[in-house]
């Protein structure tokens, strides 16, 4: 699959990742700058621990993977490869997984450490930026290089990944748990 020759450039792909990337762009430095989403050992953790999880489940194909599924930003392939599409299809598993996992982490450290109530706030907003690497990852782009290696004849490889099913119930979940706990512990300063 490796072959120039099973790829086709597509001008409505690089114009669509690119007004994807302007919108986000627009999204982030119009909500108050890039600064409060990039917090380094959180990605690192989220990515490298996916990355791992990948690596030692296919091994190679996963190191050859990661090419291909960057040839997607720009190109086309004329033809299924499923064994693209299934390790695309547990990256984004991996990477939703990875980030759970981050999200209770901060929240536990968030519990942990409300002396202050003026601390809650950048707490809830670290541990929710797991969330938020895992939808982009997934969503934005593991989930159009599944679509696109996956085979359009219906067969089960053709099926869209599942991912906002198990994030969105977490991400509610726990920014519900974290405003009981924020409601309790200012209903306690009070007292």
């Amino acid at each position: 699959m490796d072959d120039a020759r099973m790829y086709r450039f597509s001008w409505w792909r690089v114009l669509s990742f690119g007004a994807a990337g302007v919108f986000l762009w627009w999204a982030i430095f119009v909500g108050g700058g890039w600064v409060f989403l990039v917090h380094v050992p959180t990605f690192v953790f989220v990515v490298g621990l996916s990355f791992l999880l990948c690596l030692g489940s296919f091994g190679s194909d996963f190191l050859r993977f990661i090419p291909a599924a960057l040839r997607v930003l720009a190109f086309e392939p004329l033809r299924a490869e499923a064994r693209w599409a299934e390790i695309a299809r547990f990256a984004s598993r991996c990477v939703v997984g990875c980030a759970a996992v981050a999200t209770l982490v901060g929240m536990v450290q968030l519990l942990r450490n409300m002396t202050s109530p003026n601390d809650i706030g950048a707490g809830m907003a670290l541990s929710m930026l797991p969330s938020f690497y895992a939808l982009a990852i997934s969503e934005l782009f593991l989930a159009v290089v599944h679509r696109a290696y996956a085979a359009k004849d219906g067969s089960p490889m053709d099926k869209t990944l599942p991912v906002i099913n198990a994030v969105l119930p977490l991400a509610v979940g726990v920014l519900m748990v974290a405003f009981f706990f924020v409601g309790v512990l200012m209903y306690v300063q009070r007292a």
